[in-house]
């Protein structure tokens, strides 16, 4: 295994400074790939065999990554790479075509082979294997999040949708719902209306992990 080039990656997560655009995002992550083309040892979950973690060296105390859906994973680099500009592309026309771009013959086979999805996927989990070798787990948790906020941040800003990275919690806050499929854009009004939950913050605030995901919209009253 490639333990130089791990370290080098894990330099990268903990950057603070770094993953300020989607290119950042697409380098480490075939970085990642580059690494485990050096054969760390993979484990397949013997219960659910579309799941497999990956055991980093004696270096990083034999730490086991977070479990990986093989389905969702694109571990082939070419793969990868050839894909960027296509996504990229995508982006660019849904910005300008928006929901119509369903019915462009161009992408129709695009949107429904879950590129897009397998794409963010890959990304996502690569970064947390890194952070996986991280010497705190919470620093790792923590990292993992952030990165992972600013990378659905940088995608919707991609397509021309304002999106708020701090967010202060006045006495309402509205939830926007973001529509199901990635094709339709996100409600562009910074009002509510009836497709908006309200929470009243100090009253019985739902557990959000149960809910469908929302951009966050708030409104004083």
């Amino acid at each position: 295994m490639n333990g130089d080039l791990l370290r080098d990656l894990r330099r990268s997560v903990q950057n603070t400074d770094s993953f300020q655009s989607l290119d950042e995002y697409f380098e480490v992550c075939d970085s990642f790939l580059n690494l485990l083309e050096s054969k760390p040892i993979k484990i397949t979950s013997p219960s659910h065999h579309n799941y497999i973690f990956y055991q980093y060296d004696e270096t990083f105390n034999h730490t086991i990554t977070r479990p990986i859906n093989s389905d969702l994973f694109i571990g082939d680099k070419v793969e990868f790479e050839a894909n960027i500009p296509i996504l990229m592309e995508f982006l660019q026309d849904l910005k300008k075509e928006e929901d119509s771009i369903v019915d462009n013959a161009k992408w129709k086979d695009f949107i429904s082979s879950n590129t897009i999805n397998n794409m963010v996927y890959t990304i996502q989990q690569s970064i947390g294997c890194i952070a996986d070798a991280f010497e705190i787990p919470n620093q790792a948790r923590k990292r993992q999040g952030q990165l992972f906020e600013n990378f659905i941040i940088q995608l919707i800003k991609k397509v021309g949708l304002n999106c708020l990275h701090k967010i202060s919690f006045p006495s309402r806050v509205f939830f926007c719902k973001l529509p199901v499929d990635p094709c339709k854009p996100a409600a562009r009004s910074s009002e509510p209306d009836a497709d908006c939950l309200e929470i009243l913050c100090g009253h019985d605030v739902p557990n959000m992990q149960d809910l469908p995901v929302y951009l966050p919209l708030t409104r004083e009253r």
